[in-house]
């Protein structure tokens, strides 16, 4: 075998391991595991425990907002300073294994947009913001979560009979 045809295998090796690393990419950064749905949302394949953490995680902002309000209510600035920066992007996740890659570019943008909007709504809140201003921003925040909500919903991925390698009926419990 010739040094130039050893160059051309290798080349073409090269090329194929490209290939399936921008594939492997692509399904897992921008992608994620979803499926379609008859509403229109794009349904995200999660196993069951991942699906808890998720919603724990959504149920927790959800939280912070009412608390946020709530100091709102009172002129308590200090306080939504306090709830904000405990929502923003230092709020540890302990997200499980793996679930990363199943969740869509699109939802992990938003996710991350909501948790810098937390930040800057501490940041105003630090600086001594007037509540109308700071409701404003909370109003953003609160259209993003509209957004997620009306785009996404969660399921559990089809089981698989090992034997027969067909798929069976999804469950149909992933309804938010």
């Amino acid at each position: 075998m010739t040094d130039a045809r050893k160059a051309r295998i290798y080349l073409a090796v090269i090329a194929l391991l490209v290939l399936v690393i921008a594939a492997m990419i692509y399904k897992f950064i921008v992608l994620g595991s979803t499926g379609g749905t008859t509403d229109g949302r794009t349904v995200v394949l999660i196993e069951p425990g991942e699906r808890t953490f998720v919603l724990g995680e959504m149920r927790g902002l959800l939280a912070g907002v009412q608390g946020i309000s709530e100091a709102l209510a009172g002129d308590d600035v200090a306080r939504v300073a306090k709830i904000a920066r405990g929502l923003g992007m230092q709020a540890e996740t302990g997200a499980p294994p793996g679930l990363m890659g199943k969740l869509p570019l699109e939802f992990k943008k938003l996710g991350l947009s909501v948790h810098t909007d937390f930040d800057a709504i501490a940041s105003s809140a630090e600086a001594k913001a007037a509540p109308k201003d700071l409701l404003r921003q909370m109003s953003g925040l609160m259209q993003k979560c509209i957004a997620c909500h009306n785009a996404y919903q969660f399921n559990s991925p089809p089981a698989r009979s090992a034997s027969l390698g067909v798929h069976l009926a999804a469950r149909p419990d992933w309804v938010w």
